[in-house]
C-alpha cells in the first residue's frame, strides 16, 4: 500500500515550482533570476548527499540558461519544452513510500 508522508517539499521541489511560476507568468526578469538561484542551490548544496533533485534541478536550469527566447514555442525549441516538462514533473514530487 502506498501511504504519502506529511512532508515539505524539498529545496529543489520548491525551486522548480517558483521556476514554473515565472515562466507561467511570463516573467523573464523573475525567471533568470530563478534560473541563477537554481544554480546556486545545486552548487552549494552537499555533494555528497547525491541529492538527485538537486541534479536534475542544475541540469534544467542551465539548460534554459542556454536557451535564445525562454518563452519559444515548444516547436521552435524543443530542448526548452523538456526542460519545462521536467520542471512540472519536479514540481510535483511527492514523498511517498510502500
Amino acid at each position: 500500500m502506498v501511504t504519502f508522508e506529511s512532508v515539505a517539499p524539498s529545496v529543489a521541489v520548491r525551486q522548480a515550482q517558483a521556476l514554473l511560476k515565472a515562466w507561467v507568468c511570463g516573467d523573464l526578469p523573475k525567471l533568470q533570476a530563478e534560473l541563477d538561484r537554481s544554480v546556486f542551490l545545486s552548487l552549494v548544496a552537499d555533494e555528497d548527499t547525491g541529492d538527485e533533485q538537486l541534479e536534475l534541478l542544475k541540469t534544467i536550469a542551465f539548460q534554459m540558461k542556454t536557451s535564445p527566447d525562454l518563452f519559444a514555442e515548444r516547436a521552435q525549441d524543443p530542448r526548452l519544452g523538456v526542460c519545462v516538462d521536467l520542471l512540472m514533473h519536479l514540481a510535483s514530487c511527492f514523498a511517498y513510500s510502500d
